[in-house]
């Protein structure tokens, strides 16, 4: 009888063993998710200041260009 007991508490502690990791990997992968959406909100954000950063740099380079060809001339 002692050998049924020593198996099932061993199997009960492998079980809640297994439902503790499952709840912290749960638990790390939802901050994950949130973290990196968060992440994904920046890297939108960044692209397009980027985008208008760079608009803006080549309406300055094409006057400059157009106004050394007309030095030029």
């Amino acid at each position: 009888m002692s050998h049924i007991l020593k198996d099932f508490l061993t199997g009960s502690a492998i079980l809640i063993a297994g439902i503790v990791i499952s709840f912290a990997a749960f638990i790390i992968l939802l901050f994950l998710w949130i973290f990196l959406h968060i992440l994904g909100a920046f890297v939108w954000i960044f692209l397009i200041v980027f985008l208008f950063l760079a608009g803006i740099w080549l309406i300055g380079y094409a006057y400059r260009k157009i106004k050394e060809k007309k030095v030029n001339e």
